[in-house]
């Protein structure tokens, strides 16, 4: 694709939705991170009205969750009546827009989502939310365009599923996808069950003192004000998980212990490497040397030289994660975004000519609803 050159966004005249199964990201074209990042969950009343990307918490929940709570599950809708008042609140409360102002909408798309899903959407952005205008790319497309680059294949660990998309200029190869259940909500499972901790408490604990290979015990703070100390051994172990042979098995219900294993239950190295193989001899090279990471998970510490020590153990040729410890201005700067890439990859993209020829108004989708899948990346 030839993405074309920058345009004035006309002071954020496009939102920027990224819904995940758990957190959402959502702002305004042109920016550099999202306003607004809180949890993908519908029904209590949160204790900080705002939760900033630029610093804010983004975990203060009123009581436990569970997989209940989220309508989105595995990055696919599981509610569509949750999931149009969670974004009810989140144009009007945490955005504070209305449908007057005239706001198009860039979503940052699931890799593999279904086109029943995506039609759903663009009738709840349309009729239910006003939207004048909808455009659903791809989200590691867009993680890639945030890194900088239009080739290579992103390794998005998200809360409860993993995806590894290669991604050639621009475009998501649909083919080579790959999922797994290893993912954020695993590494938080283990340390529930290694702590005896509730799932909102084992997350906040991951966040702040999981580590590939942590040397020493640490004390965090629980939301309620408790401090526990995590041990070295639960610091390094949960994490494990990701890359782990034995089968790990599914989150359960509560989000707090691990079920029997899935169907779909491999390690981060092997999800990598069975993405690459199903792609063109030709390109396995340069894929292999752009590996980009995208999601929360793989900011632990430690994250990319675990990845990049495995991929080059298990590959025949060379391998390379990006960020890496190496890496210029540029990637040091996606090293810091690349917890919120597929939104700011979209930020990016809205701000390019190509976005306005890309996007369909509702007056062409009420013409023609395929106009969606026409027009999607």
């Amino acid at each position: 694709m030839v993405y074309g050159q920058f345009h004035d966004c006309d002071a954020g005249s496009t939102i920027i939705l990224d819904v995940g199964s758990s957190s959402v990201k959502a702002g305004f074209c042109g920016e550099d991170l999202p306003r607004a990042v809180f949890p993908a969950r519908v029904g209590d009343k949160p204790t900080h009205k705002k939760r900033s990307a630029r610093g804010m918490p983004e975990s203060a929940e009123a009581t436990p969750a569970t997989r209940r709570d989220f309508p989105v599950r595995d990055g696919a809708v599981a509610d569509w009546d949750l999931l149009g008042k969670l974004l009810e609140l989140t144009f009007t409360e945490e955005l504070e827009t209305t449908p007057e102002q005239g706001y198009a909408v860039l979503v940052a798309e699931a890799p593999g989502a279904k086109e029943e899903q995506r039609e759903r959407m663009a009738r709840l952005l349309f009729e239910t939310l006003k939207a004048p205008a909808v455009c659903f790319y791809n989200a590691a497309a867009l993680s890639l365009f945030a890194s900088g680059r239009t080739r290579g294949l992103v390794l998005d660990v998200g809360a409860s599923v993993s995806k590894a998309v290669p991604v050639f200029e621009g475009f998501g190869i649909a083919h080579a996808l790959t999922t797994s259940k290893r993912a954020g909500a695993a590494v938080t499972a283990v340390l529930a069950e290694k702590m005896g901790l509730g799932h909102d408490d084992a997350r906040r604990a991951k966040e702040k003192a999981c580590a590939f290979g942590a040397p020493e015990d640490v004390e965090v703070e629980l939301p309620d004000g408790t401090v526990v100390s995590v041990d070295a051994a639960a610091r390094a172990l949960a994490p494990e998980a990701l890359f782990e042979d034995r089968e790990v098995g599914e989150v359960d219900e509560d989000c707090t212990s691990l079920t029997r294993p899935g169907d779909d239950d491999r390690n981060l190295q092997t999800l990598v490497a069975s993405s690459l193989q199903l792609c063109d001899k030709d390109l396995q090279v340069e894929f292999a040397e752009n590996v980009v990471l995208a999601g929360g998970t793989t900011m632990l510490p430690g994250f990319c030289g675990r990845l990049q020590n495995e991929l080059e153990r298990g590959l025949s040729h060379r391998a390379r994660c990006v960020p890496g410890g190496a890496g210029g201005p540029a990637e040091r700067g996606y090293t810091k975004q690349r917890k919120h890439a597929a939104w700011v990859g979209g930020s990016l993209f809205a701000s390019l000519e190509t976005f306005e020829h890309i996007k369909v108004t509702k007056r062409e989708w009420e013409d023609d609803e395929e106009a969606v899948h026409k027009r999607s990346f």
